[in-house]
């Protein structure tokens, strides 16, 4: 559990916005989507859209794919850069529960990450 806490312990960004390690969980900026579950499930991916809240909803969904991807030592990295146009919207998914958390990153970020090492899954964008 400790080796948890060492991969979440990055910097802060002045406007970084993370996707919550757990479901369910009280995180300011972000709106739960679906009931409360009875059990509490660990952050699978994010999603990002370039619509309003609902765009995930949609039977195509404008989803976002990233700019680059890496593996280094069995880690798999995501990013994505944005421009400053986009309509962001972020969407954090749950291993188990059709549960979600979103949110719309205020002011858009200059890039959003994904790392998935050792089954520890953090998402985040950074600030401009």
């Amino acid at each position: 559990m400790l080796g948890c806490f060492a991969l979440m312990a990055r910097p802060l960004a002045a406007a970084e916005l993370r996707c919550p390690p757990m479901l369910p969980s009280a995180h300011p900026g972000f709106e739960q989507v679906g009931p409360v579950p009875t059990a509490h499930w660990q952050l699978l991916r994010m999603r990002l859209f370039d619509g309003p809240p609902g765009e995930e909803l949609k039977t195509s969904p404008a989803e976002l794919a990233p700019d680059s991807t890496s593996r280094e030592r069995g880690a798999f990295n995501w990013t994505w850069r944005f421009a400053g146009d986009e309509g962001l919207l972020m969407v954090c998914i749950y291993n188990g529960s059709a549960t979600y958390y979103r949110a719309r990153p205020r002011p858009l970020p200059t890039a959003c990450s994904l790392r998935k090492d050792n089954g520890v899954t953090q998402a985040w964008c950074d600030g401009p």
